[in-house]
């Protein structure tokens, strides 16, 4: 049994779902209704749990495009100078997926958007030094052990989004 979250905010649909309920039976039925794009970015994953979270992507991207009339398996995708990828041949559609933990997330909107969902773990200082301004560092050095985790989620999180909404 699949569980599935949907909700919108501010026109951006967004669509969670908890992929440990995926048993390998279901992952072959699930895999093969999505597109060969997917397809294939799923088949060259060794893990289980990647295949799990990159096959639940599809499964919601496919929920997302409902509205417009369009299915996951029909789709066309080109892989952008970022890296990320765009439908080919629907430029007004624009997603943002992401997945971390037992939990794949997808967004859809009209307009330019970026999504990002993180498993929080253990506290990297010398991650927050590397790409933390130094306000931001001396802030985390402040908080106890788990203020930290939920200000690097929430300042990598935040600054992840910007790069991704511009593309980079």
């Amino acid at each position: 049994m699949v569980k599935l979250t949907r909700g919108m905010v501010m026109g951006v649909k967004i669509y969670v779902l908890d992929v440990s309920h995926i048993s390998e039976n279901e992952l072959d039925i699930y895999l093969n209704r999505l597109s060969k794009f997917r397809r294939k970015k799923v088949n060259s994953l060794s893990k289980l749990t990647d295949k799990k979270l990159s096959v639940g992507v599809g499964l919601l991207l496919d929920i997302a495009l409902k509205p417009y009339g369009l299915n996951e398996c029909d789709m066309t995708y080109r892989v952008n100078e970022y890296g990320k990828s765009e439908f080919e041949n629907f430029s007004n559609i624009h997603f943002s997926i992401s997945h971390s933990g037992n939990y794949a997330v997808c967004a859809i909107s009209d307009n330019r958007l970026a999504c990002d969902i993180e498993k929080i773990g253990r506290v990297e200082m010398k991650v927050a030094n590397r790409f933390f301004t130094k306000s931001e560092c001396e802030r985390m050095k402040s908080l106890n052990f788990d203020e930290q985790k939920i200000e690097l989620a929430k300042i990598g999180g935040i600054t992840f989004d910007i790069l991704t909404f511009k593309g980079i």
